[in-house]
């Protein structure tokens, strides 16, 4: 019988879930990707649209709020945690608080997308 320390359990708790959720942001990205019709330019590309709120939403989780001042549990609050540790927070990516860069970037990357598809490209 294998007896694991409460330091591993921890480690094994939040790499399932940090990775998981991870991976399904990317699939949910792929797939509105692959839902959109770069053929439309007005008005036709709900699915990949939604598809792609999807993965920001599972990228924030449900308790981050609105504004990203939430105590959330998933991919934005560890970045949020983690800039602190490694001084990567605020815009210059040079701060220990404040937003971590990684965050301000991706979700740069997530309005650009949302916008693209909604114009129907790719």
């Amino acid at each position: 019988m294998c007896i694991l320390s409460n330091s591993n359990t921890e480690a094994f708790k939040k790499g399932t879930a940090y990775m998981s959720v991870w991976m399904y942001v990317i699939r949910e990205l792929e797939d509105a990707i692959d839902d959109c019709n770069v053929e439309c330019t007005f008005d036709c590309n709900e699915d990949a649209v939604h598809a792609w709120d999807e993965a920001v939403a599972f990228y924030a989780g449900s308790e981050e709020g609105s504004d990203g001042s939430g105590d959330g549990a998933l991919l934005y609050s560890l970045a949020d945690k983690r800039c602190a540790n490694f001084g990567t927070c605020g815009a210059g990516g040079d701060s220990v608080e404040g937003v971590a860069k990684t965050n301000l970037d991706i979700y740069a990357q997530f309005a650009a997308g949302q916008m693209n598809l909604n114009l129907g490209k790719q």
